[in-house]
């Protein structure tokens, strides 16, 4: 049984995923500022930080995709989980 209008779902969902959608697309746009941001963490060397920083950004991007459809919304959610 769902406790909420199906309205106020879409509109939460819809924010969610025009929120990660335009974070992922700011680290696309800048992908030097974000892979230095990655680099800055030291958590990687060298060569991995370039991948690591690009997929993050499509990882948001896709995440947030997926949550726009009932049969993605699970793989969508771990993805931005």
């Amino acid at each position: 049984m769902e406790v909420l209008d199906p309205v106020l779902v879409w509109i939460a969902r819809l924010a969610m995923v025009v929120l990660f959608a335009s974070a992922g697309l700011s680290k696309l746009r800048r992908p030097a500022t974000f892979r230095d941001a990655v680099a800055a963490y030291d958590l990687l060397p060298g060569r991995a930080v370039a991948v690591v920083a690009v997929a993050m950004a499509a990882d948001e991007g896709i995440g947030a995709a997926l949550r726009l459809w009932p049969a993605g919304r699970v793989a969508g959610a771990l993805l931005l989980g």
